[in-house]
């Protein structure tokens, strides 16, 4: 782990009891949950990376290493940060408030190879393709309704759901 001894206490405290075992707690050094037989880390765990070039192309070198996944706990998720993290090849990040209820499960599904983010952060990273109205057509359509039903039922001009059907 990676991070002042007040987190590195809360980060053990969260991964108690959770069969993740802890083998190294440095503040400032490397660290990792869960240690395999071979004695080489599964996971680390970084608190709060700087939010700058250099702190991006540090995580691009933890990841890049391809001995365990990184995970970040974080006190806050700014989108151009976040995507930062994700594409430098961060497998988990959990938010400092939900380190309890999220580390663990995070950690896990880090070690399995997948990517683990907070749902606030989903919501930021992957807006909706589809625009509200333009799901609504997409529904009416699939109901097998023409264009001009559709028209009359949303009280907009033919031209728009045409123009809709368009951005689908």
């Amino acid at each position: 782990m990676r991070g002042s001894s007040a987190f590195s206490d809360h980060a053990v405290s969260a991964l108690a009891d959770t069969g993740i075992e802890v083998t190294s707690v440095e503040p400032g050094g490397a660290g990792a949950a869960q240690t395999p037989a071979d004695g080489k880390p599964d996971v680390l765990i970084v608190s709060d990376p700087r939010r700058t070039d250099a702190g991006t192309t540090a995580l691009e070198g933890l990841c890049s290493s391809g001995d365990f996944a990184v995970v970040v706990v974080t006190d806050e998720l700014e989108r151009d940060a976040t995507l930062a993290m994700l594409r430098a090849g961060v497998r988990g990040i959990v938010l400092r408030e939900e380190l309890e209820q999220a580390l663990a499960p995070t950690v896990r599904a880090a070690r399995a190879g997948q990517v683990a983010i907070p749902r606030a952060a989903r919501r930021q990273i992957f807006r909706p393709v589809l625009s509200h109205r333009e799901n609504t057509v997409l529904a009416m359509v699939a109901m097998g309704r023409s264009n001009a039903q559709i028209a009359a039922s949303l009280h907009v001009e033919e031209s728009t759901v045409k123009s809709h059907l368009g951005s689908l």
